[in-house]
């Protein structure tokens, strides 16, 4: 009986945890062969060709997206309410855009341009633009 009950707890034993998942050795923080990302955590980086950005739901989506210097920008208000787009680069300054409305912005130089929302500030956004 005894022998029968120790073999029932090893078989319990052996059932509980693995279950097949991976575990990433210990001190590990990003999978073998990805290099991590220096950049902002979350932003889009388009392919190439115009790049849009969504105004909705109170905010800019996405919120921070890396571009190339001559690339042409395009924030599209999805929302039911006016919205603007001030950013700290010269000429980046929309008047009110008003639902289905758009705004197109063509930054020159790189850098990091922060913009926001003057009707909404808590609409904040940041562009990083990269060399041509």
């Amino acid at each position: 009986m005894r022998r029968a009950l120790a073999a029932g707890l090893v078989l319990v034993a052996a059932g509980c945890g693995g279950g097949g998942e991976k575990v990433a050795p210990r001190g590990a923080t990003e999978p073998q062969g990805v290099e991590p990302d220096k950049g902002s955590p979350g932003a889009a980086e388009p392919s190439g060709g115009k790049i849009d950005i969504a105004v909705h739901g109170y905010a800019f989506q996405p919120t921070v997206m890396r571009l190339r210097a001559s690339q042409i920008i395009v924030w599209t208000n999805e929302d039911k309410v006016d919205h603007t787009v001030v950013g700290d680069a010269p000429g980046m300054h929309s008047l009110l855009i008003p639902p289905h409305g758009r705004y197109e912005f063509t930054p020159v130089r790189a850098g990091r341009i922060a913009y926001r929302c003057t009707v909404h500030p808590s609409m904040r956004g940041e562009l990083i633009v990269r060399p041509r």
